[in-house]
């Protein structure tokens, strides 16, 4: 802790003595209280007292070509964090993380501005699951995971391009069930900070879709592996399907919704070598799972970021867990020529039931969007 401060502490002098000329370049640092949730009764850790994070930020508002309307409420950016994960110390230890992230800015009133943060990226973590040296540690059990993380916080202006913020956190590291025992660390953390940078007080004029509505269709294949209970065990493969349709209520977000179906070979697995089922074809019926869901996703450019929440009700299939479950997807989307209004896209996928995550996904599809006047 006394390192974080003082990091921070030298940190607040160079911003002090430094006058940002780019307004649409942002620059942060804050240290964070942390507290480490225990959100399942099979966790081994017995957390206690307070953990911290140091962490240093760069954004840049969007690109204001593509996006004249909102290109000083969005900025997208890299966080790098250094994370004291708390006591006992020796089953945590420490942890280093790069995030990529989208800022949303705000108004809240003549001073201050609300800023709501979404990012993911790599942690790397010291102390990992051991069956004989750390066996306590069935949290974690690969050195490098993914790290998502949300933010709420509200700045108010010191000077022109000076500011002190304050909020709340929430943040996640797993490896998504790749590597065993996997069952994540979840973290609510206070902020505390200052940021560099010119923050516009007007509120910007969006145009609205008026004389024409605007839908869009899209079908995605997916694939997961996953390692269950079983430390160096084999890894199960996940199969996933969905097909999606939305409205675009602005130009640049995206309400929608559809059907999500997986084929869990863990299923099928299990089903026939403990003969629950008699035969393989039976085996894998009870291995599908089928999920309706409702999805909110902001366009940046080519990126898309997609938050889902989903449940899952057929009722014959096994090992399928808590059927409500949530989604944080980033997606990268390219014109496919001489197909107008179609494009494909790659993305990456974070699948989590209260807190626990299920794996971690890449996938493939193709959209297409539909303009009617």
């Amino acid at each position: 802790m006394i390192r974080i401060v003082s990091i921070f502490c030298a940190t607040l002098l160079i911003y002090n003595n430094v006058n940002c000329q780019d307004t649409s370049w942002h620059f942060r640092s804050g240290i964070q209280c942390s507290k480490l949730l225990v959100h399942t009764p099979k966790f081994g850790i017995k957390p206690h007292g307070i953990g911290s994070i140091l962490d240093l930020a760069i954004s840049k508002s969007v690109n204001p070509k593509k996006y004249p309307y909102n290109s000083d409420q969005i900025y997208a950016g890299a966080l790098i964090k250094y994370f004291d994960l708390g006591q006992p110390s020796n089953v945590l230890g420490d942890a280093y993380g790069l995030v990529l992230f989208y800022d949303f800015r705000y108004r809240l009133g003549p001073l201050a501005t609300g800023w709501f943060l979404i990012g993911s990226g790599l942690s790397y973590n010291q102390r990992i699951y051991h069956f004989q040296n750390n066996p306590q540690q069935n949290a974690i059990s690969t050195h490098l995971n993914n790290m998502t993380t949300f933010e709420w916080r509200v700045s108010i202006p010191v000077k022109q391009s000076f500011n002190i913020y304050s909020g709340i956190a929430l943040c996640h590291i797993s490896n998504g069930a790749f590597k065993s025992p996997n069952l994540g660390l979840n973290y609510i953390n206070i902020l505390l900070g200052v940021q560099s940078g010119y923050i516009p007080r007007s509120r910007p004029v969006r145009p609205q879709i008026t004389n024409r509505k605007m839908w869009m269709f899209a079908c995605q294949y997916g694939l997961a592996w996953t390692e269950h209970k079983v430390p160096g065990g084999p890894k199960f493969k996940i199969d996933i399907l969905d097909l999606q349709a939305g409205r675009f209520y602005c130009p640049i977000r995206i309400m929608k919704a559809g059907l999500e179906a997986e084929y869990h070979s863990l299923s099928a697995y299990f089903a026939e070598r403990s003969e629950t089922k008699p035969d393989i074809q039976s085996a894998r019926s009870v291995s599908y799972r089928l999920h309706v869901f409702g999805a909110h996703e902001w366009i940046f450019g080519p990126t898309t970021l997609e938050t889902r929440l989903g449940y899952q009700f057929l009722q014959n299939t096994i090992l399928a867990g808590i059927p409500l479950y949530v989604k944080l997807i980033f997606q990268y989307h390219y014109r496919i020529p001489y197909l107008q209004g179609v494009s494909g896209n790659v993305g990456i996928a974070l699948k989590a039931h209260y807190g626990n995550a299920e794996y971690i996904s890449v996938s493939a599809g193709i959209r297409y969007r539909k303009i009617k006047s």
